[in-house]
């Protein structure tokens, strides 16, 4: 068994074929093209046990693998991801050529069993993308020409426009300017043209809504039952998420369209067992410090990470302050109370202690 694996570009196909020993045994590069898909059947011919490999097959790849699928050639569809990771980690200078990357992808395929295959387009989740692509463009060339029109508003009329805007209340301010100057006559005219632009993307909006609703009414979806979902949401879910049969398990097509919830990290553990709580600088933290254990029940002290056991300088010891002691300053002092020794000479009777 032979993998061949394919680095896809916009000009260039970059093909190397490698055998089980992952020894690469053949390479080509052809340009992107009609006779593309040709040309590599026609060198891939020598290999007849053979499985291809394309990167990013349902992204830049995607027209490349379609054909080779529908040539009756076995397709798997490696993400970038993973074929950087092994260029990375393979021996060599690990430089990004297109032989590097078509050779990562290719040992990819040979050394995962479980690589997603890439078969025929259903039209289905290819039509329902479409229109939800096609939704979101709509929408967001909507507010653009929003923003442009609120612009040109708030130079012809006091005060501008009101926020959100419609199209009968901006055709309603604009039919009540009266320009006075050169430049506010083709303010007015530049938003009129905006004016009709907008009249336009609301066409096309309920045109696109219309679309996806008689596309459900075919095929039926049960997302519909679902409260606060409606056919246009609907039809985004689905043409996002694709199709079912590519996810290994469905723990795999639970993770895809949402990320996993969120856990907050565990707060980081001193040596004597305080947790300080994970927060800014400027916030004091506090940490509960278990108290030495005894045989009446202690409750726990409140302390700061400041005045903590831990976080506290250590003080540098001291010279012996006399000969006659050789305890320094940072030894524990004792308890325990000794009688005063009376001075050898004492003070004179007139001078009294305060």
């Amino acid at each position: 068994m032979v993998s061949i694996g394919i680095d896809p570009h916009k000009t260039s196909h970059t093909a190397v074929a490698v055998d089980q020993r992952e020894q690469p045994v053949g390479q080509l590069t052809v340009l992107a093209g009609p006779q593309a898909t040709a040309g590599l059947l026609a060198w891939a011919g020598r290999w007849p046990e053979r499985r291809w490999a394309v990167e990013s097959a349902r992204g830049l790849g995607y027209h490349l693998a379609q054909q080779l699928v529908t040539a009756g050639e076995q397709v798997g569809d490696v993400h970038a991801k993973l074929a950087t990771r092994v260029r990375l980690l393979d021996r060599g200078h690990g430089r990004k050529t297109d032989q590097a990357d078509a050779r990562s992808v290719a040992l990819v395929a040979l050394r995962t069993p479980t690589l997603a295959l890439v078969g025929a387009e259903d039209d289905l989740p290819a039509v329902v993308r479409l229109l939800a692509d096609r939704r979101d463009e709509l929408n967001q060339e909507r507010r653009r020409v929003t923003n442009r029109l609120h612009r040109l508003l708030r130079d012809l009329v006091a005060g501008g426009a009101p926020t959100p805007l419609r199209v009968d209340t901006a055709a309603r301010l604009l039919r009540r300017t009266r320009p006075t100057t050169a430049a506010d006559q083709q303010r007015k005219a530049l938003a009129h043209e905006l004016l009709a632009d907008l009249r336009r993307l609301d066409r096309q909006l309920a045109a696109n809504r219309a679309r996806c609703q008689d596309l459900l009414a075919v095929r039926p979806s049960r997302l519909l039952e679902v409260f606060g979902i409606s056919a246009v949401l609907a039809v985004k879910l689905i043409g996002h998420s694709g199709d079912i049969t590519r996810f290994h398990s469905p723990d795999h097509s639970a993770s895809y369209p949402a990320p996993p919830p969120l856990t907050p990290p565990a707060a980081p553990t001193s040596v004597s067992g305080s947790t300080a709580a994970a927060t800014g600088p400027s916030t004091p933290r506090f940490t509960w410090s278990p108290a030495p254990r005894s045989a009446d029940p202690v409750p726990a002290v409140l302390t700061t990470i400041a005045n903590s056991p831990k976080a506290r300088r250590p003080t540098r010891p001291s010279v012996p302050s006399s000969g006659r002691s050789s305890r320094s300053s940072t030894e524990p002092c004792s308890l325990t109370t000794t009688p005063a020794i009376p001075s050898p000479n004492p003070p004179p009777a007139d001078i009294q202690p305060r």
